[in-house]
């Protein structure tokens, strides 16, 4: 019989063990050599070969607002064909796109660290590599701007504006570690949010009871065979407790990816353009990756800087609108105020949002997505259920 105090420190270990784990996920199978290319941010395709020059481990590039490209070709060897491919670029920079064989295809971000990476630090490459094949690369790096602050008298210094060159590793997923590691963390997070005393928790906390019994914290110096068939068994252990199901009375939720795009906040207006291409370039990326991922984006005017912009990109978004996986469903042309609106002002909003998508996506948006306001006027209108409140 295990005390609460026994217990805590049985799940602390297990949640220290997800964190020693998630390093792991990919190992290295290659480096690409790059060249790089300092710029001003006014490329919004791959330059030409003739600007790039080469660049070593440990090249800096500084200076407040600047991009840099780096440029490299990986042929893909025997060993690995029809391998999933990653890239884990260890670049250093605020944020990063990349491009695969000319296109807009994944954004690294690095201003969130996360053990000794960013938390978008691995994007893949290739679904289903060939042997022989040359995949052509390239990295568009930002160093960041100098940021005023967002209240009186606060300023929000970034100190160093700069993109550090470090080598770009070809990866591959440790798919069965990868498969435990997120059940863990999975189960790890049920235990902690789920009522001490339900029925529910308890058995998470007996399926990680077993674990901790079964599986070696010193994974490191563990025999890799041995350490593999621990993973193997543990994983089962979880699987278990998380095929049960909620009862039919329990309510629904549908999840669905999102990612608010401010327009105008800390950044300039080519900026956001940027971060609009990094943002949906991703999601071509993981829709690739998991078949049943969908993506709502909010504002038509995002939609709008794509498709001028970035046209290669706007016709794979095109792809996937028809496909059911990718909604332009907000509404409006951009997320707009609701504080001071007049009602002129609000329906054209909806008119220009709504023309917009039906025109290059053959959608009509049903509901207005407002993730991020500030407030709603009372002029607004509003559709009462309560009886004692007069129904429009």
């Amino acid at each position: 019989m295990y005390t609460e105090k026994q217990l805590e420190r049985m799940l602390g270990k297990l949640q220290r063990l997800e964190k020693m784990l998630e390093p792991k996920l990919f190992y290295t199978v290659g480096t690409v050599p790059m060249k790089a290319f300092q710029t001003d941010g006014s490329h919004h395709d791959v330059p030409e070969d003739s600007c790039f020059t080469a660049c070593e481990d440990g090249t800096v590039f500084e200076g407040q607002g600047i991009y840099c490209w780096f440029k490299g070709s990986y042929s893909v060897p025997e060993e690995l064909d029809g391998k999933r491919l990653f890239v884990y670029p260890k670049i250093r920079g605020y944020e990063g796109m990349m491009w695969v064989n000319g296109k807009p295809y994944g954004n690294y971000a690095s201003k969130m660290i996360v053990h000794s990476h960013g938390n978008h630090y691995c994007d893949m490459l290739c679904k289903e590599a060939k042997s022989g094949e040359t995949i052509e690369m390239a990295f568009e790096y930002y160093a960041n701007h100098y940021i005023k602050g967002t209240q009186p008298f606060l300023v929000e210094a970034q100190r160093f504006y700069r993109i550090e060159y470090h080598p770009v590793d070809i990866c591959l997923k440790d798919e069965e570690l990868a498969e435990f590691y997120f059940d863990l963390k999975t189960a790890n997070q049920m235990v902690k949010v789920l009522e001490k005393k339900s029925f529910r928790r308890a058995a998470f906390v007996r399926a990680m009871l077993e674990i901790h019994n079964l599986i070696s914290y010193d994974f490191e110096n563990e025999e890799p065979e041995i350490f593999r068939e621990q993973l193997r068994r543990a994983d089962a252990i979880l699987k278990k407790v998380m095929k049960e199901k909620n009862a039919s009375s329990a309510p629904y939720a549908g999840l669905i990816g999102h990612s608010h795009m401010d327009t105008a906040w800390l950044w300039h207006r080519g900026e956001t353009e940027k971060k609009c291409a990094r943002t949906y370039a991703n999601q071509m990326n993981l829709m690739d990756q998991y078949p049943d991922y969908t993506f709502v984006q909010s504002s038509a005017y995002h939609g709008d800087i794509i498709r001028r912009m970035y046209p290669d990109l706007f016709e794979d978004i095109k792809k996937r609108v028809a496909e059911g996986r990718y909604e332009p469903n907000g509404g409006v042309w951009i997320e707009c105020d609701c504080n001071i609106p007049s009602g002129e002002y609000m329906i054209r909003q909806f008119v220009w949002g709504q023309k917009f998508t039906r025109e290059y996506f053959d959608y009509t948006s049903d509901a207005f997505w407002l993730p991020d306001t500030f407030g709603y006027s009372a002029s607004l209108p509003l559709r009462y259920n309560n009886d004692k409140r007069k129904k429009p």
